[in-house]
């Protein structure tokens, strides 16, 4: 198990608490764990997330995208004791 705690890792662009998973075959799957306000932030921004995955996007647009969907995050208030919970 690995897990990425995106609430202080990363560039603020995403919160939420990321798990992924490995069977014992090999195959990895994740899982996403999300408050209701960042799941309605990373529903209402996807979008944003897509564009900047695609393949002609420029430099440019990725720190555009980025930087509104941090404007979305940045309101939203840490859940208590999340903290805690540390990226391995």
């Amino acid at each position: 198990m690995k897990s990425f705690n995106a609430w202080f890792k990363g560039d603020g662009s995403y919160k939420g608490l990321n798990v992924t998973f490995e069977t014992p075959t090999g195959q990895q799957f994740e899982l996403q764990f999300h408050t209701k306000e960042t799941f309605r932030i990373k529903t209402e921004t996807h979008d944003l997330y897509e564009a900047s995955r695609a393949a002609n996007a420029t430099k440019e647009l990725k720190a555009a995208n980025a930087a509104k969907q941090i404007e979305y995050y940045k309101k939203i208030k840490i859940p208590k004791d999340l903290k805690l919970l540390e990226n391995e």
